[in-house]
């Protein structure tokens, strides 16, 4: 409640901080790039690949060690495998945006980085136990390189800066707000 209160004040701050126009309103104001923008498949596409790659990411920190832990592996074992897994996140997250903007088309780069999340997660909670170090590798190779290419998406599949601003926007907005309810559809099911 209190992070509430600092918003609010935050707004009454801006309010007043706001230039004010001194042109007339305009009886037919332009259509906004926003609507235009809700109206792509595009846009949609890239909110829910944003969407469901923060849901996973937040339930992979959420809820791993403990599934690892469920599984067999003692709470060390399950924390290493855990932290294995986010160092690789490092290096595809730098990669990832690389190997995307060398063709004019994402799909590979996407479909590389969600084949390798959906092994790693296999590995480690599927596979036999002595996998768990490659998956742990996977795992954060793909989690890394989808987030960075949820970001890149964004400026690659736009024409200006503006268009850029006004689609991340939207796309991290309702993609957040879709990853929230990741979590906790996961802790209904353990129920």
């Amino acid at each position: 409640m209190s992070w509430s209160l600092l918003a609010l004040l935050a707004l009454v701050l801006w309010h007043y901080q706001m230039p004010r126009s001194t042109t007339p309103n305009t009886p037919n104001p332009p259509k906004s790039g926003i609507f235009r923008l809700l109206k792509q498949p595009l846009t949609w596409h890239v909110m829910l690949f944003m969407g469901i790659q923060s849901s996973m990411a937040y339930i992979v920190f959420g809820w791993l060690p403990t599934l690892l832990v469920e599984r067999g592996y003692n709470e060390a074992d399950a924390g290493w495998t855990m932290a294995v897994s986010i160092m690789c996140q490092l290096a595809s997250a730098l990669g990832a945006p690389w190997l995307a903007r060398l063709g004019r088309d994402q799909r590979p780069a996407l479909l590389l980085v969600l084949l390798s999340t959906a092994a790693g997660l296999w590995m480690l909670l599927i596979a036999p136990l002595e996998w768990k170090w490659p998956g742990a590798a996977l795992l954060g190779i793909g989690q890394g390189g989808s987030f960075s290419l949820a970001l890149s998406l964004l400026v690659l599949r736009t024409a200006n800066s503006r268009l850029a601003g006004q689609l991340s926007g939207l796309v991290q907005g309702g993609g957040y707000t879709l990853a929230a309810l990741g979590p906790f559809g996961r802790g209904l099911c353990s129920n």
